[in-house]
């Protein structure tokens, strides 16, 4: 779906079957299926809700991706769904313990145990529109599953403003800052108003009809925004949303690696291209190399000069210098996810 204000949203409904001895292929046909459109969402900055019956134990597989151990093929999504940073609604908003494990499927065979299969999953950059999020029983049909609800905030999704209207129309807001109020401010405030010539023949007015009040009023709204103009600190601010701020250690490290990404291409295997680099492109990049691993502190020996023999040597050590820093990347960003979804939920 695509809202004013540059909103993409992508809902996807999902059911993985429960049998996974027997329908491995059409499982990860399915899963593999749900994992592209969710790449396609993420290189197009759509907001996502994935949500469903996954038919996986939530627990389960946060022990054995804990545990460094190999997963099993069926964990593929939820796999995807980390690294992509996703959130577990349940698990954003409720603390999922023994004693109050969220189960969702609540088996009729003794022989079952209760677990956690369904859930809705949303994209790091729908968290902040997000308000709560519950188990429910449905009463209108028969099941052995709990459903699940998402409360959103509409007005960031639905809502918005067109993009090329405010740019076009030029509008902003003004916005009042009171903390820089004092009491000699607040007197000439109150001064202004009681001067005001306006003001001083409402008394006198004769209100016989809905117009007159509202006429009235309009004048005593402009009466007390000039006054607050001329005396309560202000500015003017565009209603273009806000970029989301990148801490400026992200900045950095996605910086390096553009850097690295550029000394790769320019160390390929095509004589041609990599002769000036051998005699005085190098030089340059080997200093620069340098600095940002001594920065991250990551152990790779840059030779001093290159020839035929060692630059393919160092192709492969220059990729695996930019794996590390793509690790790196990823600690941080999701560090720093971390800390404003504890914000927000705190905030909430």
């Amino acid at each position: 779906m695509f809202m004013k204000g540059r909103v993409k949203l992508r809902i996807i409904q999902i059911y993985f079957h429960a049998n996974t001895s027997n329908n491995r292929t059409e499982i990860e046909d399915v899963q593999n299926y749900v994992i592209n459109l969710l790449n396609q969402a993420s290189l197009s900055n759509y907001k996502v809700i994935l949500m469903g019956d996954f038919n996986l134990n939530f627990e389960k597989f946060s022990l054995e991706y804990r545990s460094n151990r190999s997963l099993h093929w069926k964990y593929g999504i939820l796999r995807e769904l980390e690294r992509l940073q996703y959130q577990d609604s349940i698990a954003l908003y409720h603390d999922i313990t023994v004693s109050n494990p969220f189960y969702t499927f609540h088996p009729r065979q003794s022989q079952l145990s209760a677990s956690r299969i369904d859930a809705i999953w949303v994209s790091p950059n729908f968290i902040m529109d997000t308000l709560s999020s519950n188990n429910f029983t449905c009463h209108y049909f028969n099941t052995d599953h709990q459903a699940i609800k998402l409360s959103c905030i509409t007005s960031g999704i639905f809502e918005r403003k067109s993009f090329a209207s405010l740019k076009q129309h030029d509008i902003k807001k003004r916005i009042f800052d009171y903390s820089k109020m004092d009491s000699d401010k607040w007197v000439s405030f109150q001064s202004e108003m009681d001067n005001n010539t306006s003001l001083q023949y409402l008394s006198d007015l004769d209100l016989q009809s809905q117009s007159d009040i509202n006429r009235t009023w309009d004048i005593i709204q402009d009466v007390i925004i000039n006054a607050a103009i001329h005396h309560i600190d202000n500015h003017e601010s565009s209603f273009l949303p806000k970029q989301d701020i990148i801490p400026n250690e992200i900045l950095e490290i996605k910086a390096d690696i553009n850097f690295l990404n550029r000394a790769i291409r320019k160390s390929s295997n095509n004589p041609y291209s990599y002769r000036s680099y051998l005699t005085k492109g190098w030089i340059y990049d080997r200093a620069v190399l340098q600095k940002i691993k001594d920065k991250h502190n990551i152990s790779i020996t840059l030779p001093v000069t290159l020839n035929t023999t060692n630059i393919s040597i160092l192709k492969k050590d220059l990729f695996l210098f930019r794996k590390n820093l793509c690790s790196l990347l990823d600690v941080k960003s999701k560090t720093n996810q971390d800390a404003a979804i504890k914000q927000f939920v705190r905030q909430r």
